[in-house]
């Protein structure tokens, strides 16, 4: 990607393979440079 472009990304949680009430986990994004950015995330049943 260029600087300045986006992309979006669609992200879906499959709820019926959820075996807890909740959970949360970390999203890593990252690039070839070395950048890395965590996104929090967290679904309920």
């Amino acid at each position: 990607m260029e600087t300045g472009q986006s992309v979006q990304l669609g992200i879906a949680v499959r709820r019926n393979m959820i075996q807890a009430d909740s959970v949360s986990s970390l999203i890593k994004i990252s690039d070839d440079l070395g950048n890395r950015f965590f996104v929090p995330v967290t679904a309920d049943k």
